[in-house]
């Protein structure tokens, strides 16, 4: 009968790191520039570590992991299904243009910053966040500081921000 069997053993007990690291405070990019980047130019991608959607100045397709560094301001102007985890470490602005649809694994938000409208220009558009981590085929998580990012989550260790002119029509689901 073949096997396919996967053996962790943790050095440290509960396999808690008793001297965690810090995580990132927040994006070193503070207000907005000029000129944000935006997710649906691929010249805005130039710059992109290898191994992450968006390198080579191509834009990230589906399965991919994508990285917004903490120097820089995305615009996400476009939608965009089936990626894979996104970490936000500078900020990642929902377009407030038109309707907007990302779908990712998971997206950690680690010192960085989401923003879906703000408090003097709320979202007039429909932002959609789909969530789709599988719990047969995703493993949990661990950031620096212990914490541990299960399967399909929204994870913030930074800053959210969602202002809308219509919060009496939010809604959400939970599977």
């Amino acid at each position: 009968m073949p096997m396919n069997l996967k053996v962790y053993r943790c050095y440290y007990k509960d396999c808690i790191d008793p001297n965690p690291q810090p995580l990132p405070s927040n994006p070193t990019i503070l207000e907005k520039p000029d000129n944000p980047k935006k997710w649906s130019l691929s010249s805005d991608w130039k710059g992109t570590e290898e191994g992450w959607g968006g390198f080579g100045g191509f834009l990230p397709k589906a399965g991919e992991d994508v990285q917004i560094p903490n120097n820089w301001w995305m615009i996400y102007d476009t939608s965009m299904e089936g990626l894979g985890n996104i970490w936000v470490y500078g900020v990642l602005e929902f377009s407030n243009e038109e309707d907007t649809l990302l779908a990712a694994k998971r997206i950690i938000v680690v010192g960085g910053k989401i923003v879906c409208g703000w408090k003097d220009d709320p979202l007039k558009v429909k932002a959609t966040i789909r969530l789709s981590g599988d719990p047969q085929t995703d493993e949990e998580m661990m950031l620096p500081d212990n914490t541990i990012i299960g399967f399909k989550s929204l994870t913030v260790a930074g800053f959210v921000e969602m202002h809308s002119e219509h919060p009496d029509t939010v809604w959400s689901t939970l599977t």
